[in-house]
């Protein structure tokens, strides 16, 4: 190497990009991959779509219930209980269901249930109410050659027992605030500090809302760092086996040469994202606007931003350095492991190293992640790589101040930094290195020299 030669210098850049980014969409399985992952971003509005309207049919078919359909020519409704109600009791709880009337109902006075039962025929059924020493019973029986459905009885038995309930709670003289006091549940409190205590409070997204928002931005960094892997490693190991390596360096610097492949690898995955993005809010946007479909089940679909968004420019600077930062030191980490690589055989070996730590910061942030500890948020917002897929989302949901942000941010930077140098010092001596192997021992020795 010449000892006067700039090892920051990117001469050729330009050309290194454009060429990166040119033979990516060339390249049919990236091509396939930007066009698939599009496609599915696009397609996970109306999935999620169909599969809520899906869940809310399936919950309202419960209640369906009509005596028409159901064949049912008499129901009858014995109260061997100490709570009385009347007949127009659960006539109304069933108009208010929307059945129509004339209703079939018998009441059934006196507590012989078992020769009621007996006499029921093929379409008739009993709503039998008792009470024992665990609480109320409301029962549906019918005979065991009924043409009733279990669930059509089942949905008619829900109803009475919501009527038998209301007429209990009115007799014991109670205000209609006061049941709904009664009726609120109480949720188990945990053990925890003063600080853990005060932590929790300040939480701006909590419970499975934070536990979805951590791991959907995990995969998207996950995403992001692992596009740029096998592509780099692949593409510099081709051109050292081929040669063309050497016929580039005479009008392209090393580390144009490297940066230019992250930098068009970055590209793509950029685009990649930003088509999804425009894939699934499109698709919304035909449900909602165009087809007028209701929504009132609908979660949301394909890349959310959210939060991020609702944090208006401070939120789309904190996404965007975030997604740079986690791409840059992947993708320098996957050019100078890259470089080290001799043989076709070797790439295996040099891409797992790089997704071993891709991996490691992607399921420990999410495991770490899960306990919602401050503690251990304030280790994952400051700590690589655990920080390149934490800090963004720990300080937008309010778990880790603008200050640890920052400090995250600033961590990932010098690391990056310390990783360009070393890759300035290392790409072009392990480039023209046909006897090197692809690990961290070999590179560090190289950038000793």
């Amino acid at each position: 190497m010449n000892s006067s030669e700039n090892i920051f210098s990117l001469t050729g850049f330009g050309k290194v990009f454009k060429f990166t980014l040119t033979q990516t969409f060339k390249n049919k399985g990236y091509r396939i991959s930007f066009i698939v992952f599009v496609l599915i971003m696009s397609a996970m509005g109306p999935i999620n779509y169909l599969s809520s309207r899906a869940g809310s049919k399936a919950a309202e078919s419960g209640f369906n219930f009509s005596f028409e359909n159901s064949g049912m020519d008499k129901l009858y409704i014995m109260n061997a209980s100490d709570i009385s109600a009347e007949k127009a009791v659960y006539e109304d709880a069933l108009k208010e269901e929307g059945l129509a009337s004339p209703y079939p109902i018998e009441m059934l006075e006196g507590r012989d249930v078992n020769g009621a039962i007996s006499k029921l025929s093929e379409k008739d059924a009993l709503i039998y109410i008792n009470k024992e020493n665990d609480g109320y019973h409301v029962n549906g029986i019918i005979s065991d050659e009924s043409e009733i459905s279990s669930h059509d009885l089942d949905s008619l038995t829900s109803i009475m027992n919501d009527a038998f309930e209301e007429a209990k709670i009115k007799q014991t003289g109670i205000s209609q605030a006061e049941t709904l006091k009664l009726m609120k549940g109480v949720n188990s409190g945990e053990i925890m500090s003063e600080k853990d205590y005060i932590a929790n409070k300040e939480h701006d997204v909590v419970g499975n809302n934070y536990i979805s928002y951590l791991l959907g931005f995990t995969i998207i960094i996950m995403i992001v760092s692992s596009l740029s892997v096998s592509y780099i490693i692949s593409s510099v190991t081709e051109e050292k086996q081929s040669k063309l390596v050497e016929t580039l360096l005479v009008s392209v610097r090393p580390m144009a040469l490297l940066v230019g492949k992250v930098v068009g690898m970055m590209t793509y995955a950029v685009l990649l994202l930003a088509g999804g993005l425009l894939g699934s809010r499109l698709a919304d946007f035909i449900m909602r606007d165009v087809l007028a479909l209701d929504m009132s089940n609908y979660t949301g679909s394909g890349i959310n931003f959210t939060l991020f968004i609702e944090n208006g420019l401070k939120g789309f600077i904190i996404l965007f350095i975030a997604l740079i930062l986690a791409y840059l030191f992947f993708g320098f980490l996957s050019g100078v492991f890259g470089s080290a690589v001799s043989k076709t055989e070797d790439v295996q070996s040099a891409t797992g190293s790089v997704m071993m730590i891709t991996m490691a910061g992607y399921f420990g942030t999410f495991i770490l992640g899960m306990s919602d500890k401050p503690v251990i948020n304030h280790i994952l917002a400051m700590v690589p790589p655990f920080s390149f897929f934490a800090s963004p989302i720990l300080y937008i949901t309010g778990r880790v101040q603008f200050w640890e942000l920052l400090v995250g941010f600033v961590i990932e930077a010098v690391l990056i930094i310390a990783l360009v140098m070393l890759a300035a010092r290392t790409y072009r001596t392990l480039i023209l290195n046909d006897s090197s192997k692809p690990s961290l021992k070999s590179i560090i020795s190289a950038g000793r020299y």
